[in-house]
């Protein structure tokens, strides 16, 4: 974090507010770092219309909190560093906590609002590992207000719903299994679809190890699931394999135990610009 200021606005931002299918997301806000779009997008260096132009080359990106550039500046996110180098818009839809699930929905929310990007880039791995051991804690709220109880349970003193680990191969599988779904819906409606699977601090990084203390079992169900994916990522079309990207590295490339420095969070945003320049897609 840059300042106390800075550290305000992503507690701000911490307060997730409802929303239908999804459950959750940052909410609208403006800041001197960090700046939401009532539409659900992070603002970047530099402003876009919305609705956006559909004569525009657009991206929508779509991941979870390291997507959504916690810790760093507007102009500092994965989002915001590929539209200064594709000189192109690109919309940060990212959300904190959000997984290949809920951005499958929010992708599709935005199809059925008439929003097709020219291409939409998925930045995931490390969220759909972590995010079944706090979905008990995490939707609790939601399934007290669905039941029926008597006036005064609500006085009653109660455990906080326990998380399990989840089984690495299931995540892994239902991971894949979200890339079909989107991968149909895209092609329905004209949108060119980039999985990125990102690079974590548990995962073939020399640096400085974060102490994970009792949630040492989650990081290593990480790292066994990004071992299975690494297996099997030969000849899945659309995955771009940025994993091992810091293999060796010593330097540091996070700001605490989760998330992308900004200088690091330019290089993930020059990888995939890379390849969407390579493939077409995009032009520089």
């Amino acid at each position: 974090m840059h300042d106390q200021s800075m550290e305000m606005e992503f507690a701000r931002a911490r307060a997730l507010e409802f929303e239908p299918y999804t459950l959750f997301r940052v909410p609208a806000m403006t800041g001197r770092y960090l700046n939401v779009h009532p539409a659900g997008y992070r603002h970047g260096r530099r402003p876009f219309s919305w609705p956006p132009d559909p004569q525009e080359a657009n991206v929508f990106v779509l991941g979870g909190s390291t997507a959504f550039g916690y810790g760093v500046a507007d102009g500092e996110t994965i989002a915001s560093q590929l539209g200064d180098q594709l000189g192109s818009p690109v919309y940060n839809f990212a959300s904190p906590n959000y997984t290949s699930v809920q951005e499958r929905i929010r992708f599709e929310q935005l199809l059925l609002q008439g929003h097709r990007p020219r291409v939409a880039v998925f930045v995931d791995g490390f969220d759909d590992f972590i995010a079944p051991f706090y979905e008990p804690m995490m939707f609790a709220p939601f399934v007290t207000a669905a039941k029926r109880r008597r006036l005064f349970d609500r006085f009653l003193r109660r455990e906080k719903p326990a998380g399990r680990v989840p089984d690495c191969a299931v995540v892994v599988d239902r991971y894949l299994t979200n890339m079909r779904l989107i991968k149909a819906a895209a092609q329905q409606f004209g949108v060119h679809p980039v999985f990125v699977w990102q690079p974590v601090p548990c995962y073939q990084y020399a640096g400085p190890a974060a102490d994970h203390g009792s949630s040492a079992p989650l990081i290593e169900c990480v790292q066994r699931g990004y071992e299975m994916m690494d297996a099997r990522r030969g000849g899945i079309d659309g995955l771009l394999w940025l994993a091992d990207m810091q293999r060796g590295r010593t330097d540091a490339l996070y700001i605490d135990p989760d998330h992308y420095t900004a200088a690091f969070s330019g290089e993930i945003a020059s990888r995939i610009g890379q390849h969407l320049v390579k493939t077409g897609w995009m032009r520089s």
